[in-house]
């Protein structure tokens, strides 16, 4: 005895349910060929005895909570995010492919289930990202990975947000100090894409950083590609002011208020208030308000101040020596 399982759908439903991941076909729906049927459709029918039909059901309950969390996500409703978030991430569970990824390559939906899983990670990773939730963005991006290396068998459409986590993620390397993993994930990157303005972005501003270049970096945030790149330079931003605030105090005795203001490029005087005193600045008053400075030399002592010179010529004969023989 054989039972069947039909799934019927309407044109409008496929498209409504997911249009990202059907192509370019989706662009002639309304041709003259009349109701031409979506990839994503199609595929799941063409064989439903083969595909389980908790699987299938899960899939498209996943379609069009994926279509809910992209409005919500364009809308910037932060709590309809996460829960739409919430009950992707439930649904998966019931996808073949994504607690066992070795089922790919003998699941009828597998191409669905990565396209959906990988849009929904790249959403979920440019929401921490708008949010400037450095560290959920790090377990997507790490999440991603794989959908974007170790599934290109299955078929699925590629990603169009692909280059963006990319920058992305170079820029939150930079914004945490690790310029050294920076360089290791660079080398993973294809040639062909390290000219994309998404890639070339944070290349450039590492650059700027190692050349000590901070008020290239200061001003950054007008030449980002893109606004998803905006809220993670914001915090680049403190964290450059915050290696030269540390370094103003073994730079200087006394700093006038507006040039330490100007150094920074603050834009107000209650913004230079604000960060001299979460640094314990003191400030010394002068005989008009011009004249207020901040006064360093007492807190650090003049031996700690001074280069300690015969360390620094011992340290880099060392490193010519070393540079000598690996020559």
């Amino acid at each position: 005895m054989y039972v069947f399982f039909f799934f019927f759908f309407k044109q409008k439903t496929a498209y409504e349910m997911l249009r990202s991941l059907v192509g370019s076909e989706m662009c002639i729906r309304d041709s003259n060929k009349g109701t031409q049927q979506s990839p994503y459709i199609s595929h799941m029918s063409a064989s439903p005895a083969a595909a389980n039909a908790e699987a299938v059901s899960s899939i498209r309950k996943a379609a069009e909570t994926f279509q809910a969390l992209r409005k919500a996500y364009d809308a910037q409703d932060n709590d309809r995010v996460h829960q739409y978030l919430t009950q992707l991430k439930r649904l998966f569970i019931h996808f073949p492919t994504y607690l066992e990824p070795g089922n790919a390559s003998s699941s009828p939906t597998a191409k669905e289930e990565v396209a959906i899983i990988r849009e929904t990670l790249e959403h979920a990773a440019l929401f921490c990202a708008r949010t400037k939730n450095l560290d959920e963005f790090e377990t997507y991006y790490l999440q991603l990975r794989s959908y974007y290396t170790d599934f290109n068998e299955v078929g699925a459409v590629p990603s169009v947000h692909k280059l963006l986590v990319m920058g992305l993620n170079l820029l939150r390397l930079l914004v945490c100090s690790r310029v050294a993993e920076f360089h290791a994930v660079l080398e993973t990157i294809p040639a062909k894409d390290l000219g994309h303005m998404y890639i070339k972005f944070p290349i450039q501003l590492e650059r700027h950083l190692m050349e000590g270049s901070y008020n290239k970096l200061l001003h950054a945030r007008k030449l980002a590609p893109v606004n998803d790149f905006v809220p993670i330079v914001e915090m680049l931003e403190e964290t450059v002011r915050s290696e030269v605030m540390a370094c103003i105090p073994r730079s200087y005795g006394t700093l006038r208020v507006p040039e330490a203001q100007k150094l920074l490029m603050l834009n107000s005087p209650e913004s230079m208030e604000e960060y001299a005193t979460r640094q314990n600045w003191t400030k010394v008053p002068g005989a008009t308000a011009g004249e207020e400075a901040y006064v360093f030399a007492e807190n650090i002592p003049t031996a700690k101040r001074e280069v300690a010179f015969k360390d620094v010529l011992l340290h880099n004969l060392q490193l010519a020596g070393d540079m000598q023989r690996v020559v």
